[in-house]
């Protein structure tokens, strides 16, 4: 795992979005979805939000993980998994 001060540098829309999405964990105990991103920042198209959400993902802000099924789990933010559980914790705290 990349430490913090190995991490690439961001874009301004690529850190935008990123903050958006810790945002929403925090506030909602969920990330955002494409569409929710798509809108918050006018994308023209959901190929936008993808593009901004493999960027991240190349440059270690962002984890996917497969699930039992063969689909994707949303993204995980920082390489840090936890728990709704633990999301609660940090959240109330």
């Amino acid at each position: 795992m990349m430490q913090i001060e190995e991490m690439p540098k961001l874009t301004k829309k690529q850190a935008a979005v990123l903050d958006f999405m810790k945002r929403g964990l925090v506030a909602e105990h969920r990330i955002p979805t494409t569409a929710e991103i798509k809108e918050r920042f006018n994308f023209s198209s959901s190929n936008s939000v993808t593009a901004n959400l493999q960027a991240l993902e190349r440059k270690g802000y962002l984890k996917r993980r497969p699930r039992k099924n063969g689909r994707w789990s949303p993204y995980m933010l920082a390489n840090i998994e936890l728990t709704m559980k633990e999301i609660k914790k940090v959240v109330t705290a």
